[in-house]
């Protein structure tokens, strides 16, 4: 067992799913958005670092089928059980981020949630490019980072993002043309970094931070990364 996994097997056998700081009772806003506007490539789909699995469900009502892959078998075993009964196909399996065992181009879309920013920095740009190893063309990756707390003057750049992205959002389906957003750093990854690690061929169709708080209480700046496999 490598030490990534061993780390990670203590965290499930000391907490349950809902103790975890970026846990979520739900799919995340941004990931059911997408997959109610963008078309995308049939075929499976997968979740790396699924966690307890709370994404799985929609993606199986879209992909066929939807995969979760975590690095610990105790996440693996509450996603199973979550899963269970659900509509739809649903596939839950213990790999690592940077090892997926998975041929070239096998799904339609990949997200991650939460699992980039426990990669360490050196290795982001492979774990980028297995990603894209795994995406068919036209399939999309969507990806939020978990940036850096917000405090002190934090708190009043977060309502003015918070305003902006909601104004963005309001806007109604994905045009290409207008989605990749770069309005400078942030905490964590800056948007200009976050579009400079992806590879070649996966065009950005949007790159924004958007404010989050999290079951703590604590205000955080996520990254959200939207980008499409195409050919070069």
């Amino acid at each position: 067992m490598s030490p990534q996994r061993e780390h990670w097997e203590r965290l499930w056998q000391r907490r349950s799913a809902s103790d975890f700081e970026f846990s979520a009772a739900e799919p995340p806003a941004q990931l059911l958005r997408l997959l109610a506007e963008a078309p995308t490539a049939t075929g499976p789909a997968l979740d790396v670092g699924c966690g307890s699995g709370v994404v799985l469900p929609a993606l199986a009502e879209r992909f066929d089928p939807a995969v979760g892959i975590d690095i610990s078998l105790r996440a693996v075993l509450e996603a199973r059980k979550y899963s269970r009964g659900a509509p739809g196909s649903i596939l839950v399996l213990v790999a690592e981020a940077l090892a997926l065992p998975f041929g070239d181009g096998q799904f339609a879309f990949v997200f991650d949630r939460g699992c980039m920013h426990n990669i360490p920095r050196p290795r982001w740009s492979a774990y980028l490019r297995e990603l894209e190893r795994l995406l068919k063309p036209q399939g999309l990756l969507q990806i939020l980072f978990v940036g850096s707390t917000l405090d002190g003057r934090g708190r009043l750049s977060i309502r003015r993002i918070a305003a902006g992205v909601g104004r963005r959002l309001g806007r109604g389906k994905l045009r290409r043309s207008a989605l990749v957003r770069d309005r400078g750093g942030g905490a964590g990854l800056s948007l200009s970094r976050m579009r400079a690690l992806l590879p070649a061929s996966l065009e950005p169709l949007r790159i924004e931070h958007f404010p989050y708080r999290t079951s703590r209480g604590r205000n955080r700046l996520f990254t959200h990364c939207i980008a499409m496999k195409v050919a070069r």
